[in-house]
């Protein structure tokens, strides 16, 4: 049944909703992923900034995932640029460490080369690896976001997943 239509053009309308609302749901999710990551390092920073080795900042971000958090494409992982990157902080006690990125592709594998930006840091990826400085982290972490731009030059926007 349609009211002032036909059935291909209600099916098309009723589409073009569902698929408006779906990613206006999305969008408003990954802000608010971004919105807690930010906070978690923004308090990991401030008390690494403050000299509290170890501080209760630190341990809270610690105990969500074992010092690591995660950000994972927008795509799905049945799409070949899907990328999840792993940030393991170093331990409070080791000043001059990098935060350790990994990116990995859909099957888990290392993704060989591209750029991970976090931040608005351009980071190269060699063999799935990369890194961070203390001094980047607490300078660019304000500004939020992150992207992977694939050896192809396709870029893919990303979001932190905190409930892994």
């Amino acid at each position: 049944m349609s009211i002032g239509g036909d059935d291909t053009s209600c099916r098309a309308a009723l589409t073009f909703v569902c698929t408006s609302v779906e990613f206006e749901l999305e969008r408003r999710w990954q802000q608010a992923q971004w919105r807690l990551f930010l906070a978690k390092v923004s308090a990991w920073t401030v008390s690494q900034r403050s000299g509290r080795q170890g501080g209760e900042c630190r341990d809270a971000i610690a105990a969500e995932a074992s010092a690591e958090l995660f950000i994972q494409s927008s795509v799905s992982k049945k799409d070949i640029h899907f990328w999840r990157a792993s940030l393991t902080f170093p331990e409070a006690d080791q000043l001059e460490a990098p935060l350790a990125i990994r990116v990995d592709d859909a099957k888990g594998r290392p993704v060989q080369d591209g750029v991970f930006i976090l931040f608005g840091v351009e980071i190269p990826i060699i063999d799935g690896m990369g890194g961070l400085t203390r001094a980047q982290l607490a300078e660019f972490h304000e500004k939020g976001g992150s992207t992977f731009r694939w050896g192809d030059g396709s870029v893919v926007s990303g979001a932190p997943v905190l409930n892994t």
